[in-house]
């Protein structure tokens, strides 16, 4: 009875949670001046300018470090666990709302190390600010190579009790260098803000900047050289593997790492070929040519040669190899070419303790190239080392690998078609050995027990993106991949195998690309990890993203003909369909009425034309009107996004009752098969918005020729917020970013379940890529009109008549016809 209560130990019952709150901090400005500043400005004044900075800037107070004696004393009193130190150099400047901005993180992350973007302060009077750095994460061989902590540098003033600080400083980078090596040491996190809040000063507070003038490149003293040296071999080994050192770098403040692995090391380098025996050759001939004093082991490895001068080169280089003391042993592989599933195989076969993957179009131009490849392994945490490849041309093809996110293409390639010197001077990522996410395999070195531990590579990668895969898993470990600029290397990229532009190879391809991309979502939405969040992942330059576009004008309905069925029972009872339609001439296609007659067996439909010429075709508009509910023609206007919104608009009051809406479009030939199948997989699906097939270039999405939704998403206000803003863009690429990815991505964010019918997750425009097995194993209703007009992606259709023939006879008569522009195929 509810008037007995059990009894429950209190104990036993959970205890409420308490809702996390932000930690109440105070910020403290501080100040960094040299010697020199406090003679020229004196105490007191940059007190004062500390203070105005602080008040405007939103910080609670200031303080003045001269760097040459710390007051300590003053740092301890401000470490009481809310406030937070923030540190610049006297002539430096922050933006208005710095803060603000570090506020936000570290109220709710206490255990953060912050950095920022910034720019350059080149001139007070008048004052210009200058280039925009986009600092990348700092990493333990970024801080060690080349020290930099970037932009305004924040943390709790509790923590800094815990650091072994120097009693005195140079310069306000040896300081940040020191605090951010000691920092990951004990284990601790840094998070780089995307916004510019330090104005730097870069003659008063130098730094090596990401990017830079040759004058910016030699503002440290000589004591402040020698001060950066000391400390970096200080702190060094607690990141060095034995064998490992540190030199001076080619660039003021840079160190480059040195490693002599040991006498028991050997590098085993697999060139897989098949044919093509003088470039394979020259690979091989270069690299004893060039070696230096590590012990090699060559693996050659023949997949499947037919020439008789590509069987016999392994036996002819044999002998050549062994006058050098290096083995060479020839493989036999006839399996069908997998470049995963070749090296690994080839791996069994090896006996060192480095394996090297070299394709076999590399060149060697450089002396001792595996001794430079094999030196970022100073580092302990190093797994694997790639090099900068050049194109016969002289100009880079590769320089390390990023994810691209949300963009059709995978992967970015930083500086690629830049000629080193001038080109890439500005930018010391391209300049001085750098840590990316990932490398190519076609010059890949790597422990062979890291490579074993993970199991090698991935085989259902045949050609792509098996090297991208292993580098992301070695990441995963905190495993640094590096790319080094020392060797000079040059590589006829895909010579050897071609492009992979057309045809089967593009769609193997799509497939490769959709399987990383589902394998690693979260790189290819929110970014790449080790590159900067606001730099186009189209560029190779380092230059920031473009403003996003925006449309012109808003889209109006703009009707110039609406037709409603008189008699049409019951509007809103059954699922509503709207059909746009366009052409230039005004025609509707034969098979357009087929659609029309076959989607009226399921939903009331609704036609909307954004072709006026369809007025003066009478009897077309009388034949529409015997099959539609509604018949709206209106002026081109927003594409088919912009007669969508027409027509739901005219509909509002009967879509709100509908139990389904279905928007689609005439992109399609067809139907060749019953729409019966494709009704019952929607009728069984349990998502909130459906499609027929999606796509994951630039994100997951469902491709907008054939969407259904429920009433969960037609009642939103989201539904019609998105639909009311239909704009007029100049560049329909533009519009489909915005409306056809991005309407997925809303939808997505906003808690709706999206699926797509047929071939979910792959890659690519699968109604081009698997249009036959669509039409023989799936029953898809259609044909898109895209790929038997232009066949932009090269595919195979040659036996799409066929196919269609062998599905329905009549309709594929009409898409002929209307092919070959034969009148014919009009029943009007």
């Amino acid at each position: 009875p509810p008037s007995i209560k059990p009894r429950i130990d209190p104990g036993l019952l959970p205890r409420p949670l308490e809702p996390r709150r932000p930690r109440q901090l105070s910020g403290t400005l501080v100040l960094a001046a040299t010697q020199a500043h406090l003679d020229a400005h004196g105490l007191a004044v940059l007190q004062q300018r500390a203070d105005a900075q602080a008040v405007r800037t939103g910080f609670s107070r200031a303080l003045v470090w001269p760097l040459y004696d710390p007051p300590r004393a003053a740092l301890a009193a401000a470490a009481d666990g809310r406030t937070v130190l923030a540190f610049i150099g006297a002539a430096d400047e922050l933006a208005p709302a710095a803060w603000r901005h570090l506020e936000a993180v570290l109220a709710w992350r206490p255990d953060l190390l912050l950095c920022s973007d910034e720019e350059l302060l080149w001139c007070t009077e008048p004052r210009r600010i200058g280039q925009r750095q986009f600092a990348a994460a700092p990493t333990p061989f970024r801080l060690l190579s080349r020290g930099h902590l970037p932009g305004l540098v924040a943390l709790p003033a509790e923590h800094l009790a815990a650091l072994d600080l120097q009693p005195r400083y140079g310069s306000l980078h040896a300081l940040l260098r020191d605090l951010g090596l000691q920092w990951l040491e004990q284990g601790g996190a840094i998070e780089v803000l995307p916004q510019a809040l330090l104005r730097r000063e870069p003659q008063s507070n130098p730094t090596l900047l990401p990017i830079s003038t040759p004058a910016q490149r030699q503002l440290f003293t000589a004591d402040q050289l020698l001060e950066i040296e000391r400390l970096s071999q200080r702190r060094a080994p607690a990141w060095l593997a034995p064998g490992g050192r540190l030199q001076p770098g080619p660039r003021q403040g840079s160190v480059l790492l040195r490693y002599a692995p040991g006498s028991s090391a050997r590098v085993s380098v697999i060139i897989p070929f098949r044919d093509q025996a003088r470039l394979t050759r020259q690979c091989v001939l270069s690299l004893l040519e060039q070696a230096g004093p590590t012990p090699l082991e060559l693996v050659l490895v023949d997949n499947g040669s037919t020439e008789p001068e590509a069987i016999a080169l392994a036996a002819e280089l044999a002998p050549l190899a062994a006058e050098r003391g290096l083995p060479l042993i020839g493989l036999r592989d006839d399996s069908p070419f997998n470049f995963a599933a070749l090296n690994n195989r080839a791996r069994q076969h090896c006996s060192g303790s480095f394996l090297l993957f070299l394709n076999n179009d590399i060149r060697f131009a450089s002396p001792w190239p595996i001794e430079a490849l094999l030196d970022p392994f100073a580092l302990a945490s190093t797994g694997a080392v790639s090099a900068r490849l050049l194109f016969e041309d002289g100009t880079i093809q590769h320089h390390g690998l990023a994810a691209a996110p949300r963009q059709p293409h995978d992967i970015l390639s930083p500086g690629k078609g830049l000629r080193p010197g001038v080109a890439t001077e500005p930018f010391a990522a391209l300049e001085l050995p750098e840590q990316w996410s990932a490398a190519t395999a076609a010059c890949l070195l790597m422990r062979t027990a890291d490579f074993d531990r993970l199991g090698g590579f991935d085989e259902s990668f045949v050609v792509a993106y098996n090297d991208v895969d292993l580098c992301w898993r070695l990441t995963a470990e905190g495993r640094a991949v590096i790319v080094t600029p020392e060797p000079r290397i040059i590589h006829a990229e895909s010579k050897s195998r071609g492009d992979d532009i057309a045809g089967e190879k593009r769609n193997r391809l799509a497939r490769e690309s959709g399987a990383l991309r589902r394998r690693y979502p979260q790189r290819f939405q929110a970014g790449d990890p080790l590159y900067h969040r606001i730099l186009g992942p189209a560029s190779h330059r380092f230059e920031p993203l473009a403003p996003p576009p925006s449309p012109q004008a808003l889209s109006r309905e703009r009707l110039l003909y609406s037709w409603v069925r008189p008699q049409w029972p019951q509007p809103g009872e059954r699922p509503l369909l709207i059909y746009v339609h366009w052409d230039g001439q005004g025609e509707v296609r034969a098979d357009v009425f087929e659609q029309l007659r076959a989607y009226r067996a399921h939903a009331d439909v609704v036609f909307v034309s954004a072709a006026p010429a369809l007025l003066q075709r009478r009897p077309q508009l009388a034949q529409l009107r015997e099959l539609c509910s509604v018949v709206l023609v209106r002026h081109n206007e927003g594409y088919d996004f912009g007669s969508w919104q027409a027509g739901l608009a005219f509909c509002r009051c009967w879509i709100e009752r509908a139990p389904l809406l279905i928007l689609t479009n005439d992109s399609c030939y067809g139907p060749l098969h019953s729409l019966d199948d494709l009704f019952r997989r929607l009728a069984a699906s349990q998502a909130d918005v459906v499609g027929l097939t999606e796509s994951t270039a630039i994100r997951s999405h469902l491709q907008s020729y054939f969407m259904a939704y429920r009433p969960r998403v037609i009642h939103s206000a989201l539904f019609w917020a998105f639909w009311d803003q239909i704009g007029i863009w100049s560049d329909k690429i533009d519009l489909v970013r915005a409306y056809e990815v991005g309407w997925s991505g809303l939808l997505t964010d906003a808690g709706f379940r999206l699926e797509a019918l047929y071939l979910a997750g792959q890659h690519g425009n699968v109604t081009h890529t698997h249009w036959r097995q669509l039409l023989e194993e799936l029953h898809f209703p259609f044909l898109k009109t895209e790929l038997l007009r232009l066949n932009p992606i090269r595919q195979d259709i040659d036996a799409w008549y066929a196919v269609a023939n062998q599905a329905d006879a009549r309709v594929a008569s009409m898409i002929r016809a209307h092919l070959s522009g034969d009148p014919a195929g009009d029943p009007c």
